[in-house]
């Protein structure tokens, strides 16, 4: 799944999914972007460590 980060008028920013479905709104653009850079770290090392997952769960990735 592909992520945006949107800025506001205000300088407050929204993380977005690629539809446009907003997961979460911060002060800046600054604290979405550390946010989510955390967020994909994180996935990555369980990505990492874990054994292939069936397919029923890639297909609901």
């Amino acid at each position: 799944m592909k992520f945006t980060v949107k800025e506001w008028p205000d300088k407050s920013a929204s993380l977005l999914t690629e539809n446009g479905y907003n997961l979460a709104t911060f002060s800046s653009m600054s604290e979405a972007h550390k946010v989510y850079g955390e967020w994909r770290k994180s996935q990555q090392a369980q990505d990492f460590r874990r054994p292939d997952a069936p397919l029923s769960e890639a297909i609901r990735a």
